[in-house]
């Protein structure tokens, strides 16, 4: 739920777009209450109320509403929100003088809070039909608000590499356009993504959220102040930095209560909590989640209602306290198709351990699975998505070049028009039943390629732990490392053979031993990239294929990893199942002519890393114990 908080703080942002398209006097006057929206959202909020109420004409009484309502939203009072919007487009329904601009004014407005109620198709094909009623209009201002809408849809999506290229475009716009508070939350977006390990670079997010201050500048803007706030501890907090973070968190709960923004303090108090949570300290978490509770049931924050009553589950868990059923019944109100697939399925592992705290076993495996089946789904969601952007992609190029190749037309043929017009219906004729034979044959090929994919996949998966088996991923591999070997891009391989596994069938039963190779199937799938693949590769081995990443970078996937399987319940084992692993990595180099010879090398180091004392990595002729992988102050490492 990344981008939640900072939406409110984007569709604020919009203002300046329509105002400057306004031409009417009250232009200036809306771009003052921009500016005041940005420090104190209530009080934009009554203003713009005010003057639509004493407004004279539609103009100014349209876009007066539009200006509360993104005020409105911008304090997470949805209702008021929804309300100010259909007043704005009961104004455009009686007024003769609305135009195509003004009702594409009022549906990005819709848009930018359409991730509420909407899947990321469903708001990204909205996305589309709004730019395809763009393309006649000139209103640079609002195709930099569609964008901004783009980036939140992939963004929610879990497709960050297209969220990536979407917010450089952002920022480039908001750049070109003069408009300072679009290029902050367009560079806070790469902090974000950076956080969860991805983005065209590796650089440290808090470099990014750094920049965005920079851009900001002394704007007195209270509000967006606290928004990066936010966004700083969230990103930081995912890479571990979990002093940072708690630092932020508290001085955005200190200015969310400055400005009397309950919906930031609770935003701020939730993630406190999570870090309390992280730590095993759910004394310290509860106090925050109850007043953040407190502060948010008067309301309709559904969004922000679902990461307090997940992290009060997790909370009551710990504490095994009496009030866990009631708030696993609360959890399950709030979990519904509005919620990312991806905080949906940490949902269900909250559940699932929950359940297992109370031995109802059958139930947790439940919630585990269906984890498992949300992290799937959101992974088809996020290739929808990106085929649905490069077809349209492929669309516009396509309807450039048929422009460009018309009006070339047309310059040739002004001697012989009346002869040029009847080729082009016969032209378009044929290319329209053409057209119509092309979709016929690819709807069908596409429904024969879906079958054989489907029956390939369930010959390349692992039938106990749903990951890609040993063909799967060895064809995987080898496709990364010839690509690499062309393109002469980073490509690490690791092996991963999980201690005492021998132990842990004789103790545990096979039921338990097949319980821990899920849990770390279902570990690797949370810590990975989109990029990266876990497969089996026999027994208690796994290979894990990392394009992109070099050989230094390994052990904070190792510490990623370990924490991840540690927190991971293993159906049938009460508690922390304990279960270790061991690494050994490579990258790829020239000295290194074929894949057999880079598993090789992984081989021999997870065969040091065992020999070491097991539960640790060994790569680069190193081998470092977990204890300092995992450390939050730097990685060390000592010869093995």
């Amino acid at each position: 739920m990344w981008f939640l908080f900072s939406r409110r703080v984007v569709l604020a942002m919009a203002l300046a777009s329509w105002i400057a398209s306004s031409a009417n006097a009250s232009a200036q006057r809306l771009r003052e209450l921009e500016a005041l929206a940005w420090d104190d959202p209530h009080r934009v909020a009554a203003m713009a109320r005010a003057e639509a109420h004493a407004a004279t004409d539609d103009e100014t009484r349209f876009w007066a509403l539009l200006a509360g309502a993104r005020a409105l939203d911008l304090l997470e009072l949805e209702e008021s929100t929804a309300q100010a919007l259909d007043q704005a487009e009961q104004v455009l329904s009686r007024w003769a003088g609305a135009t195509e601009r003004h009702r594409l004014w009022l549906a990005s407005s819709r848009l930018l809070g359409s991730w509420r109620v909407e899947t990321p198709q469903q708001s990204l094909t909205r996305l589309d039909e709004l730019r395809r009623r763009l393309s006649g209009s000139d209103d640079a201002y609002l195709a930099c608000d569609l964008k901004e809408s783009e980036v939140s849809v992939l963004v929610d999506s879990g497709s960050l590499d297209e969220a990536w290229l979407a917010a450089e475009d952002w920022e480039r716009c908001a750049r070109t356009l003069g408009e300072p508070i679009k290029q902050v939350w367009a560079i806070a977006t790469f902090g974000t993504i950076a956080g969860r390990g991805q983005g065209r670079t590796q650089a440290d997010p808090d470099e990014h959220y750094a920049r965005a201050f920079q851009v900001l500048g002394d704007l007195k803007a209270r509000t967006l102040r606290n928004a990066l706030l936010y966004q700083r501890a969230e990103a930081l907090r995912l890479v571990g930095r979990v002093d940072a973070a708690s630092t932020y968190y508290r001085d955005s709960i200190a200015l969310g209560r400055e400005v009397g923004d309950e919906a930031a303090v609770a935003a701020g108090n939730i993630g406190l909590a999570t870090i309390y949570l992280d730590r095993h300290e759910p004394t310290q978490a509860l106090p925050l989640l109850r007043e953040a509770r407190t502060l948010l049931e008067p309301g309709d924050s559904a969004f922000r209602m679902f990461g307090v009553v997940l992290q009060l589950v997790r909370a009551h868990t710990q504490l095994r306290s009496a009030e866990l059923p009631a708030a696993m019944v609360q959890a399950r109100r709030y979990d519904t198709e509005a919620v990312p697939g991806a905080d949906r399925a940490g949902l269900a592992r909250v559940l699932a351990a929950a359940y297992a705290s109370q031995g109802r076993f059958k139930e947790a495996y439940a919630e585990t699975e269906r984890a498992q089946a949300l992290v799937d789904e959101r992974r088809r969601s996020a290739a929808e998505v990106q085929n649905l952007r490069l077809q349209a992609r492929y669309a516009a190029a396509q309807r450039d070049a048929e422009n460009a190749e018309l009006r070339h037309r047309g310059e040739l043929a002004q001697a012989e028009l009346s002869a040029q017009d009847a080729t082009r219906r016969a032209l378009w004729a044929t290319v329209a039943t053409l057209g119509a034979l092309l979709m016929a044959a690819a709807g069908w090929a596409w429904s024969a390629i879906a079958r054989r994919r489907a029956l390939a996949d369930l010959a390349m998966r692992d039938d106990l732990t749903g990951q890609p088996n040993r063909r799967a991923v060895t064809r995987h591999a080898t496709e990364q490392f010839l690509l690499a070997r062309e393109k002469g891009t980073p490509l690490t391989l690791a092996l991963i053979d999980i201690d005492h596994f021998k132990r842990v069938n004789d103790v545990r039963g096979h039921a338990g031993g097949d319980a821990v190779l899920r849990a770390l199937a279902i570990a690797g799938t949370a810590v990975m990239r989109s990029q990266d693949v876990l497969g089996r590769w026999g027994g208690e081995e796994w290979l894990l294929v990392l394009p992109g990443l070099r050989i230094t970078e390994l052990p904070q996937v190792f510490a990623r990893l370990r924490e991840k399987f540690a927190d991971t319940p293993a159906q049938g084992i009460d508690g922390p199942h304990g279960v270790t692993f061991s690494m050994g990595g490579a990258e790829l180099g020239p000295d290194l002519p074929h894949l057999d010879a880079l598993i090789a090398v992984c081989d021999e180091r997870l065969y040091r890393a065992k020999s070491a004392g097991r539960d640790r990595l060994c790569h680069e002729d190193i081998v470092t114990d977990a204890e300092v992988a995992g450390s939050s102050g730097g990685l060390q490492a000592y010869a093995g």
